[in-house]
């Protein structure tokens, strides 16, 4: 089916999954909403203002499952969007780095991949005013779990950092190689 057919309900049914009272609801309509930033990326970016007020709702959900949907969705959203995405980086970024803290590892780990998604379009000045915090995060995560999921993760992230960074990277590099050293 073509897209122009099947995106207005099925981003309709997401929208009213996202208000129910059950969390498998929830989950199942901001999981939906990734799927279909893959396949109706063009209509998608032009209902980004009224898609992504939910995403970032579900970024916040009491329950871990929807958040680690929700990281799902924007690590998709942020893939497919380009360059439409950027402009949310204000919110989206605060909200990743909450999620990089979560209790959930499911949730840390996913949130690392919304970062390398969306990192990696960002042009240097995009990234300069997070790069320190970014790094330091993204560095304490790496040493302080043993979970190689969430290590894979954020090394990811921190490539993707690395490279959207250019040569303001730099003064990391010898830190982050160090650290490296250490997990292997």
């Amino acid at each position: 089916l073509p897209k122009k057919y099947i995106f207005n309900p099925v981003v309709s049914r997401c929208v009213t999954r996202l208000t129910s009272p059950h969390a498998h609801h929830r989950k199942a309509g901001i999981a939906c909403l990734g799927v279909i930033a893959e396949g109706c990326a063009e209509p998608l970016r032009e209902h980004l203002p009224d898609v992504m007020p939910h995403v970032f709702a579900a970024a916040g959900d009491a329950d871990a499952q929807v958040r680690e949907c929700a990281c799902f969705a924007l690590g998709q959203i942020s893939e497919h969007c380009q360059p439409e995405i950027l402009s949310y980086s204000s919110q989206i970024l605060p909200i990743v780095f909450a999620l990089l803290d979560d209790t959930t590892v499911a949730v840390q780990a996913t949130s690392c991949y919304v970062l390398e998604m969306f990192c990696e379009r960002l042009e240097p000045e995009g990234v300069r005013p997070l790069l320190d915090p970014l790094v330091r995060k993204l560095a304490a995560m790496l040493e302080g779990t043993t979970k190689r999921s969430v290590q894979e993760m954020a090394v990811a992230a921190l490539a993707a950092t690395a490279v959207a960074a250019e040569e303001e990277f730099t003064p990391y590099v010898a830190g982050v190689a160090a650290l490296m050293t250490k997990l292997m």
